[in-house]
């Protein structure tokens, strides 16, 4: 036989412990150690054929590693705190059209910061490090992004109540892709949920590159500043893709930044919120409006607001104030999409999907769909960003812990 017949035998056996998720790069380096100069190259080929093929009749592919569930009757915990809450916002201020957002990403020197300063949670200033273009990473920010975080956020906090240590940075939590989507309760089979799986590994090299800068923040009355990662990702399996014939890293090691030291440390300031796995559940896709909208009204007011405020008393708002709360208030209006009257009926439709759902309770009688709609007007658009709307959580849906 010659070489090129050998050379053809062990692509396909290398092929059939590909599609099989052997993962040979990872789990067998010792089949690809090959020296083509070798005089006894046959004898090597053979060799390393026979073993190849030993291997998938003795040994199972890797599954993924074992994680946490951390729903308890449908309730998870999640870090509330000021820096979390920067970033949920930060990340609710990206997208295409980041730009044109008021208080969004704003362009300094060569990088891209979004920053908002507390009387003592200090000035939080949010950047992208670590590749070439930021705009790109900011542009792609989504709400998909924003349930990958508050999903990793979550078996943060699990892990963190089941560590007696101290120290949050050293609670290490593994996380797997096929969790998260589970955990949303998306039932997709095929290419459609390979590209699912996909999606999850780019949310995570996303948020892999958001830094934290903290200054003037006061901790047990004393100041202090810090920086760092959001979040330190390893991953530990990979997967194979038939469909592109790629492999995709499907569960990871994730580790706190040092900001967890600070704001997560049962020492220091440390305020767990609920994630109720219901918002958690709710649609992503930006076409699905109302619900994508009452998604991040959720998370921005009572699941990681940055304190107990308005888990206590409440929020006392105006619909402008709402939309800027979850970064869809434009400095002007977009004549193709993001026009005024349209987030402003996206966030009276959001609303009343809350109130329908049982998840808030206002002052209101009757539809603000229908309540906005009356008074929509050429003239009135001011009058109807003023209107005031007091929210506030069902009682024992989101409360603190």
């Amino acid at each position: 036989m010659e070489v090129a017949d050998k050379l053809y035998d062990l692509a396909m056996v290398y092929w059939d412990l590909q599609k099989n998720n052997y993962d040979i790069e990872h789990n067998y380096r010792e089949l690809l150690e090959c020296d083509f100069t070798d005089p006894d190259l046959m004898t090597t080929l053979d060799s390393i054929i026979a073993r190849a093929q030993q291997i998938q009749i003795d040994e199972k592919p890797p599954i993924d590693p074992e994680v946490d569930h951390i729903f308890r009757e449908d309730i998870a915990p999640v870090p509330n705190n000021s820096v979390i809450n920067a970033v949920a916002r930060a990340i609710m201020a990206g997208g295409k059209d980041f730009a044109s957002k008021a208080g969004g990403w704003r362009k300094r020197r060569d990088k891209l910061v979004y920053e908002v300063a507390h009387e003592k949670a200090g000035t939080i200033k949010i950047t992208i490090e670590g590749c070439e273009d930021r705009a790109a990473i900011v542009k792609n920010l989504s709400v998909f992004t924003l349930d990958v975080l508050v999903g990793v956020l979550g078996h943060l906090c699990f892990a963190q109540n089941k560590s007696r240590s101290n120290n949050p940075q050293s609670a290490k939590t593994v996380i797997t892709a096929r969790q998260l989507l589970q955990y949303k309760n998306i039932s997709s089979y095929g290419e459609r949920r390979w590209k699912l799986l996909e999606k999850v590994r780019e949310e995570l090299g996303r948020l892999e590159k958001f830094r934290i800068s903290v200054k003037h923040a006061i901790s047990r009355k004393e100041q202090v500043n810090y920086q760092g990662s959001l979040v330190l990702v390893e991953p530990v399996k990979r997967d194979f893709n038939p469909y592109t014939s790629q492999y995709i890293s499907s569960a990871w090691d994730i580790h706190p930044g040092n900001w967890a030291g600070y704001v997560m440390s049962k020492s220091r300031d440390w305020f767990v919120g609920k994630l109720n796995r219901e918002v958690f559940k709710y649609e992503h896709r930006e076409q699905r409006g109302a619900e994508v909208y009452a998604k991040k009204l959720m998370y921005a007011l009572f699941i990681i607001p940055g304190g107990t405020y308005y888990l206590k008393y409440g929020a006392r708002k105006s619909l402008a104030d709402y939309l800027k709360l979850i970064g869809e208030y434009h400095e002007n209006d977009d004549a193709n999409r993001n026009t005024r009257h349209r987030n402003l009926k996206r966030m009276g439709a959001a609303i009343d999907f809350l109130i329908d759902h049982e998840m808030i309770k206002t002052n209101l009688s009757g539809s603000l769909t229908d309540h906005i709609q009356a008074k929509m007007g050429p003239w009135n658009m001011r009058k109807v960003l003023g209107i005031v709307i007091d929210i506030n959580p069902v009682t024992g849906m989101t409360c603190p812990t």
